[in-house]
């Protein structure tokens, strides 16, 4: 028993009790990371986020201090079509109607032309720019 067994008996507890603490070391560590994935990273603030495109236009979202979709809306600012004077009047719009504090443009196709555009608004009160990474966003 003393030579043979017990070894192997202490060898295969000993492998058992560390699985467990892996397992429970993983789902703490996904606890983590899925928290720190889901917070805000500019925190509590009102955003305009846009997704930048050519052909099929901008998409832009205004969301409120909690994340939650208060408006939606495609505009134009880059080519084929250049509405950029519309495009401006939108975005200022939703900025003061909503009190926009911040604007993230995904770093997508378009990005810097979007960028280029939204830099020359010149808006009623601060708001910062954000260029923004779109990884992950097309799961969505």
């Amino acid at each position: 028993y003393r030579r043979l067994m017990r070894p192997s008996i202490e060898s295969q507890i000993a492998q058992e009790a560390k699985e467990k603490a892996d397992d429970a070391a993983i789902r703490a560590f996904a606890d983590n990371v899925h928290q720190l994935l889901l917070a805000a990273p500019l925190g509590a603030r009102r955003t305009i986020g846009i997704d930048p495109g050519y052909r099929t236009g901008c998409k832009v979202v205004v969301l409120d201090a909690n994340g939650n979709l208060v408006a939606h809306d495609v505009i134009y600012p880059t080519p084929p079509r250049n509405y950029t004077v519309d495009a401006e009047r939108r975005l200022l719009r939703y900025a003061a109607e909503y009190d926009v504090e911040a604007v993230a443009i995904g770093n997508g196709t378009a990005s810097r032309e979007t960028e280029r555009f939204v830099r020359s608004i010149r808006f009623p009160h601060k708001v910062e720019i954000f260029v923004v990474s779109e990884n992950g966003a097309s799961v969505y």
